[in-house]
């Protein structure tokens, strides 16, 4: 079972492997589940930024962070906004 906290501890989701193959597929659920557009999300295993694309074990603690200072990447600002327009 894959599950994926918020750094306050909060759970987000609790998913298995067979639904969800890499980080990429994780995120989309993530954002079909609470709206968090996917270029805003980073996932974290033992503290390590996972890429996009990354297969995930079958059990696994992640930890989802959104990036909140869009002044360090405008690029995903404008990304997260097409993003949220085609939803």
């Amino acid at each position: 079972m894959l599950r994926v906290w918020r750094p306050s501890g909060q759970e987000l989701a609790a998913v298995s492997v067979e639904e969800i193959k890499d980080s990429v597929a994780l995120k989309e659920h993530l954002r079909d589940q609470h709206g968090f557009p996917v270029s805003l999300q980073q996932l974290l295993h033992d503290g390590n930024v996972l890429d996009d694309g990354a297969k995930l074990a079958a059990s696994a603690d992640l930890q989802l962070v959104l990036i909140s200072d869009l002044s360090e990447s405008k690029n995903a600002a404008r990304l997260a906004a097409a993003e949220l327009a085609d939803n």
